[in-house]
């Protein structure tokens, strides 16, 4: 590379059913100062195999394979800190999954919306949803808190986050750490997403970047089950929303804690009963 790397993408992968065109995808950047970490969870030597073909031809790209398995949140935090440990002069990080697609343009849009607002620590495009043979099934959705104070961020972003495609944009790695990175606990993306909002804007680049690949076996995001989370059994047996808002009385002080607790769960039922209608409408 001519320049230090502007972001590092950590690839937490645990199968090779669409890998490579993910990685393809990523390394076809029009950004080009950047690097590409991949962590290896999975249970066979497919997925590894892969991602050691892409390491051989690109520079850009480091494989490393877990001695045990860690679970999602485990392989995610991992794949964070063995990106700060290849570039720590690198300013910002994103999370790639191991089978959506990216539009070239997509590194480059989001480090310069970042480079753009200081007040800014997470960016993220406009994005769809494609079946697994790519077919679009879901279009973009639009939400940012840009000039808004601390306060009214933290409570839009409970009620409007679209937490399982946003934690897939591009983050202040200062701010990241600050937030404890991925915490164990069910749900971490929607905790990741409500403590960032207390330390600056979350900016939507308006031009459609990203596309997000539904696979049909799938029937939730692994964000939230605890089985993909945390292999070992939970760490806690209290209710999502109760855990999360004790990591946030610990963090960031009671009163954000008690608007979290008294926010979330009446959101949380709401939005179950909104997906029942639909669905028996459906």
């Amino acid at each position: 590379m001519s320049r230090a790397p502007r972001a590092v993408v950590g690839v937490p992968i645990r199968d090779a059913e669409c890998l490579s065109e993910a990685l393809e995808t990523l390394l076809a950047q029009t950004e080009r100062e950047f690097r590409v970490v991949v962590v290896d969870d999975s249970d066979t030597d497919e997925p590894g195999a892969l991602a050691r073909s892409f390491a051989a031809r690109d520079e850009r790209v480091g494989y490393h394979r877990n001695g045990r398995r860690l679970g999602l949140v485990g392989n995610w935090r991992r794949a964070f800190a063995l990106a700060r440990a290849a570039a720590p002069e690198a300013p910002y990080f994103a999370w790639a999954s191991d089978h959506d697609v990216w539009e070239p343009g997509w590194l480059a849009a989001l480090c310069a919306e970042l480079d753009a607002r200081p007040a800014a620590v997470l960016a993220y495009p406009l994005n769809d949803a494609i079946s697994e043979s790519g077919d679009v099934v879901r279009g973009p959705w639009r939400f940012g808190t840009g000039g808004e104070t601390a306060s009214l961020r933290f409570v839009r972003v409970l009620r409007r986050m679209v937490a399982g495609d946003m934690v897939y944009g591009l983050f202040r790695v200062d701010a990241l750490e600050a937030c404890g990175i991925l915490r164990e606990v069910l749900m971490p993306d929607r905790l990741l997403l409500a403590e960032l909002s207390l330390q600056g804007e979350f900016r939507q680049v308006p031009e459609l970047l990203w596309h997000r690949r539904v696979r049909e076996r799938v029937a939730d995001s692994p964000l939230q089950r605890g089985p993909e989370l945390f292999p070992g059994g939970q760490t806690s047996a209290l209710p999502w929303w109760l855990a999360h808002a004790r990591v946030l009385g610990r963090a960031k002080g009671i009163g954000v804690a008690a608007a979290y607790a008294g926010l979330v769960p009446a959101l949380h039922v709401a939005r179950r009963v909104h997906h029942a209608v639909h669905r028996v409408a459906a």
